[in-house]
């Protein structure tokens, strides 16, 4: 059944956001006349703000560790939320529930709730409720790249596009050219950042270098 107007919800960080941008081109070319909502982390407001797939921007940050205070926020952002009318929400995080989103999306009013279960496995038996439809994974060690290619081919898409996009505006680029003048940068530059926020996905420091000196061999560099 087609959505007449969907909710997105994802308040991870920038590395998951970039590889979201593969789902909302999904939803997109499944759906292309159908609005989308994506609920996110004020932070990277200014990193969606380009993205040609998503209708409307809306940011949530959930305060406190305590399980209970997600619960309590997720719920009552989720009601505030139920005079936009979505009929579909969708959970396209693998793994541990963005704190927080499961409640929005049950109390948001939609009747289709699809996702993942691994993400509300958290919630132990409360979890029961929050998903209509559950996008199964039979092997857990596989890349988020992978589980959002199969979310999507669970909606219809048959063949998912698996690159993932950045938009940059003219002030951006104004700015980077600002920052290359004062470095005395020229050519092509390679940035890379070697930190994440969950330790068990940061990548060892060697790792990095084997890459880099790959591309500068190849000549891409």
């Amino acid at each position: 059944m087609i959505p007449k107007n969907i909710l997105v919800i994802r308040l991870d960080e920038i590395g998951d956001a970039v590889l979201n941008t593969i789902f909302l081109r999904g939803l997109k070319s499944l759906w292309p006349n159908v609005p989308v909502t994506l609920v996110c982390r004020p932070k990277l407001l200014n990193f969606y703000k380009g993205c040609p797939w998503i209708d409307c921007l809306i940011p949530l940050e959930i305060k406190g560790r305590r399980p209970i205070f997600a619960l309590l926020q997720g719920l009552f952002f989720g009601l505030k939320l139920r005079g936009n009318n979505f009929d579909a929400v969708f959970l396209p995080r693998y793994g541990s529930d963005d704190p927080g989103a499961a409640w929005v999306a049950l109390a948001c009013g939609a009747g289709r709730r699809e996702g993942f279960p691994e993400s509300i496995e958290r919630w132990g038996f409360l979890s029961w409720k929050i998903l209509t439809g559950k996008w199964l994974v039979k092997d857990n060690n596989r890349h988020e790249v992978e589980n959002l290619r199969d979310a999507l081919k669970h909606l219809g898409l048959k063949k998912p596009r698996l690159d993932f996009d950045l938009w940059i505006s003219p002030d951006e680029r104004q700015q980077a050219k600002i920052k290359f003048r004062q470095w005395n940068l020229k050519g092509k530059v390679a940035a890379v950042g070697i930190g994440a926020s969950d330790k068990t996905s940061r990548w060892p420091v060697e790792n990095f270098a084997k890459v880099l000196n790959s591309i500068h061999s190849n000549g891409l560099l």
